[in-house]
């Protein structure tokens, strides 16, 4: 194509000598026409000769190239805005956001992602991204127990909650904590608690931080002298009494009446008080309330003061000074309930339903009630 410019007698055409200009000045740069499609159209049907044709063909193309360059150059501002840093430096566990933050919010490891921290704190850090099997929140929008559930995500275990810890972070836990488990907090910005601790332990306040610990719990030994025959909530104690003051369900016991009354009642068992009363003459307990450390299965020996049973509803028996067994409630059918041999003594009478513990030498033993037969006289 051969550039020339118009002679200053001829006038040039409409619109034309624009694109002409346009493409054979070299100090120009094109010129994007935003004229209406309706308008371009009459432009173009106006051009008699192919050559016109294909000058404004090109202009059209050099137009596109442009608009595609500068909205790519938009998106790069728009991206940059986002990421308010620029870079991604942000080290792994670092804060990466919160409140008045200017620096970046990109991770410098691809593995890791800015999110409010699974601690609880107040804040946005580089932690590790969440698997579908570690509790995250991407896949089938299910949390696994320990895994961030904030913003209405649903634990995946069925009998897991989502606790919630603050306004910014929630938690999927299991029905039943582990033993030590933290299981609240009150610190101004995450005040929760969650009282499900195992059956031998106790949700416990430790400064600001809530933890499952072991319950406290005197051991008892009941004593050989009389049965044990006290109803629930009757008295069993007090000034001038003379009967048995041993209560016939394990899960009381002989103390003073919490009604203030000036006497000693048969009365619940406080789960997470230590109410066995050290002045009652039925029971010999430690010198000292101690914290169990461990647990034992029934039939275990329990003799060290730091010890306790695992089953919530038995107890544990002295046999002697130096020996203590852990004993399930009731007994089992024709199981020992007692000795009485100079070296152990000791008295458990809870047999199974239909039995009594019976004497039998110096042991005793739950035995079936001996059934009575009755002779009919012949006339």
């Amino acid at each position: 194509m051969i550039c020339t410019p118009p002679r200053a007698s001829e006038s040039p055409p409409p619109r034309l000598a624009i694109f002409h200009r346009s493409l054979c000045d070299s100090r120009r740069r094109p010129q994007v026409s935003t004229a209406p499609a309706s308008s371009l159209k009459f432009q173009v049907s106006s051009f008699k000769s192919p050559n016109q044709m294909k000058i404004v063909a090109f202009a059209f193309a050099a137009a596109a190239a442009l608009s595609a360059a500068d909205a790519a150059q938009q998106a790069s501002v728009h991206l940059r805005i986002h990421d308010k840093g620029g870079s991604c430096t942000i080290t792994n566990e670092s804060q990466c956001n919160g409140q008045n933050w200017t620096g970046s919010t990109c991770c410098a490891d691809s593995s890791y992602e800015c999110r409010w921290s699974d601690d609880g704190q107040n804040v946005q850090r580089c932690q590790k991204k969440k698997g579908g099997n570690t509790g995250g929140n991407t896949g089938g929008g299910s949390v696994a127990d320990w895994g961030a559930c904030t913003g209405g995500q649903k634990c995946s275990n069925p009998s897991s909650v989502c606790v919630k810890y603050s306004n910014y972070y929630s938690q999927c836990k299991p029905a039943t904590l582990p033993a030590g488990e933290l299981c609240g907090q009150n610190d101004g910005t995450n005040v929760w608690k969650y009282d499900k601790c195992p059956s031998n332990q106790k949700c416990t306040a430790m400064g600001k931080d809530f933890r499952c610990t072991n319950k406290k719990q005197q051991k008892i030994a009941p004593r050989k002298d009389g049965s044990c025959t006290i109803t629930n909530e009757s008295q069993c104690d007090g000034q001038n009494w003379t009967g048995s003051t041993c209560c016939a369900d394990p899960s009381y016991e002989c103390r003073w009446s919490d009604d203030g009354q000036n006497v000693k009642r048969c009365q619940k068992i406080s789960d997470t008080a230590d109410s066995y009363d050290s002045d009652s003459d039925d029971y010999s307990d430690d010198s000292e309330d101690i914290e169990y450390t461990s647990y034992v299965d029934d039939w275990a020996d329990c003799t060290k003061d730091d010890v306790g049973c695992s089953n919530p509803s038995s107890i544990c028996v002295y046999h002697s000074t130096s020996y203590a067994q852990c004993k399930p409630y009731p007994l089992p059918s024709g199981e020992l309930c007692g000795q009485s041999d100079g070296t152990n003594e000791w008295w458990y009478p809870f047999c199974s339903s239909g039995e009594s513990c019976e004497a039998n030498g110096s042991d005793s033993r739950c035995t079936k009630a001996k059934k009575r037969h009755h002779h009919h006289r012949q006339h």
